[in-house]
């Protein structure tokens, strides 16, 4: 049987999300294949997460802080990911991409 190379798990940040990741390492673990884990934040749910800085622009007219919000967003992914990625046989080896704009190839590159 031929064995898995790479697991997709997408996640939202929830709990539900959470679960599947669990199953996501267990199963990378078993098949020893590489885990992706795909966080997409739309433009909406990002402005209402950093309502702060919406405010800031909104009050000086000043460009979206994207390095800011992205360096944030990746703390924020970082550590939802910590306790499920303890569970995983092998140590995790981590990259971080950004990618902006119409996805859906970019995305099935990746994966």
């Amino acid at each position: 049987m031929k064995r898995l190379a790479k697991i997709l798990v997408p996640t939202d940040l929830s709990e539900h999300s959470r679960r599947a990741l669990l199953y996501g390492c267990w199963l990378a673990g078993e098949e020893k294949a590489s885990l992706v884990v795909l966080h997409v934040a739309n433009e909406f749910s990002a402005w209402e997460y950093y309502s702060e800085e919406l405010t800031l622009i909104e009050r000086n007219g000043k460009c979206w802080p994207a390095d800011r919000v992205v360096a944030e967003a990746t703390l924020d992914l970082n550590r939802y990911l910590e306790p499920s990625l303890a569970s995983l046989k092998t140590p995790a080896r981590a990259t971080k991409r950004v990618v902006l704009g119409p996805i859906a190839r970019q995305i099935a590159a990746i994966a």
